[in-house]
């Protein structure tokens, strides 16, 4: 994702969740909360506490985003997945609900895509795109 904020969004993160997975993924590799924390305060702007950032990991744990091992006495922590994969991960359980044929919003996006024949053309020519994709 190019957009920070779209990416959010598809994760469904916080503000402070995203700029901790945004430095666990720059960083690369295992981290500790202090590294991260050095990073988050070294960008400038309000200071983050080691508490906050510590509680903020372990809810990133619980969402699966993060791993953990302990190394002697210390915590580290990894991206569970790639950042391109998580967002994939993160579009996928926003997106799959809504293909419901059930689902109202499902009949509501095919109405707003046939009234207007530059997207229905656009999303024909996507679709073509896909399934010529799928059968390769």
């Amino acid at each position: 994702m190019s957009n920070p904020a779209e990416s959010r969004l598809y994760l469904g993160l916080g503000p402070l969740e995203y700029q901790i997975m945004d430095a666990v993924w720059t960083r690369g590799g295992w981290v500790t909360v202090g590294e991260v924390l050095d990073d988050l305060n070294g960008h400038g702007g309000r200071p983050h506490a080691y508490s906050t950032v510590k509680t903020i990991f372990a809810k990133l744990l619980r969402k699966g985003l993060l791993r953990r091992r302990v190394v002697g006495k210390a915590h580290e922590f990894a991206a569970a997945h790639g950042r391109q994969a998580s967002e994939r991960q993160g579009i996928h359980r926003l997106v799959q609900p809504l293909l419901n044929p059930a689902n109202p919003l499902f009949a509501h996006l095919v109405d707003e895509i046939v009234s207007d024949d530059r997207t229905l053309a656009h999303f024909e020519m996507l679709l073509a795109q896909r399934r010529t994709a799928h059968r390769s």
